[in-house]
């Protein structure tokens, strides 16, 4: 059995779902345009690591191709942009068609806690985040600057929970505790929680804050 003390999801690790042979691809997310020409462009390059296994051995077929994604839906991204194909098109093709229709996001693991993966207090964050990031400032980030939150995804993986972990912001060489820059996410996610409660009526995703931005005070700085 595989664990780290300090982990928050295996699954979402090198250890888990993952391809380390994707980290170099640099496919980034600025627009559809440039993500459809990343993802295609990843299709055609050859992996020295495939290349060792063969594309076939005793007429048996062990490969479709020894480049680092063999079809698009190999790419194992964080959040996936997405439109439901037509019968023999690729998913690249069809975001071109018609744009993107809906987003995957991938950067989740259950709730092993609950009995259906998942609960109604995550749910209803995950839809405020959502919303949050539809709405936040987002200036372009070149490929390296992709590099360096994947950085931050990778520590908070492995060592989410462990005391005095600290994060980068961007690729900026300063480094902030984990539960300040939590916390910071969370005073914009209140406004947007206000915004709307006041929409739906009550408080449940004002009160969704609350509970959670409460979960930073557990880890010891």
């Amino acid at each position: 059995m595989y664990y780290l003390p300090y982990a928050t999801s295996l699954r979402l690790s090198d250890l888990g779902y993952t391809n380390k042979s994707q980290s170099n691809l640099g496919i980034t997310f600025n627009d559809l345009y440039e993500y459809v020409a990343g993802l295609k462009q990843a299709i055609k390059t050859p992996s020295e690591e495939y290349a060792k296994i063969g594309i076939e051995k005793d007429g048996k077929r062990l490969q479709i191709n020894s480049n680092v994604l063999q079809i698009e839906n190999e790419l194992y991204a964080p959040i996936r942009p997405k439109r439901v194909t037509r019968s023999g098109e690729s998913p690249s093709d069809a975001l071109l068609r018609g744009g993107i229709e809906y987003i995957e996001v991938r950067s989740l693991d259950i709730n092993p806690f609950s009995p259906i993966g998942v609960d109604e207090q995550q749910v209803r964050f995950l839809d405020l985040f959502m919303v949050w990031c539809a709405l936040a400032d987002a200036p372009e980030m070149s490929s390296s600057e992709l590099a360096c939150t994947r950085v931050n995804w990778n520590r908070v993986i492995l060592e989410g929970r462990k005391p005095g972990l600290t994060l980068g912001i961007g690729c900026e060489t300063a480094q902030f505790p984990l539960p300040q820059v939590g916390k910071d996410l969370f005073r914009d996610l209140k406004r947007v929680a206000q915004t709307l409660d006041s929409i739906n009526g009550g408080e449940a995703y004002q009160k969704v804050c609350d509970e959670l931005v409460a979960c930073f005070d557990i880890i010891p700085i």
